[in-house]
């Protein structure tokens, strides 16, 4: 299964912006939401043209300044697509992680 792609950096993040691909990007804290994981992977398994990635909230507040995800509660999700973002969800509802999984979905068709 692919795994989350971590974001180190603003230059790392400025050239996913470059990506014409949809990339899922997992805003997290410390605490590890392995269900959403796998679900999201099971997702990249259907349409590998999807991508996904993650940085950490507290240690990364450069990059959630840059998305504007400084205030969100994790877990949250963007739906990230040339340097836009498309769509965003926070929480671990499974229903809500799954609505957003089909809009990233229709984003490759």
């Amino acid at each position: 299964m692919p795994a989350f792609m971590p974001i180190h950096d603003l230059s790392q993040l400025n050239d996913m912006a470059s990506i014409p691909l949809p990339i899922i990007i997992k805003v997290k804290d410390d605490f590890d939401y392995y269900a959403i994981d796998s679900n999201l992977e099971d997702l990249i398994d259907e349409h590998p043209q999807i991508r996904l990635a993650t940085f950490n909230i507290y240690e990364k507040t450069d990059i959630a300044m840059k998305l504007n995800a400084i205030h969100v509660s994790a877990p949250a999700f963007l739906l990230y697509q040339a340097g836009e973002i498309k769509d965003n969800i926070s929480g671990n509802i499974p229903e809500q992680v799954q609505a957003f999984i089909e809009k990233a979905k229709e984003s490759v068709q």
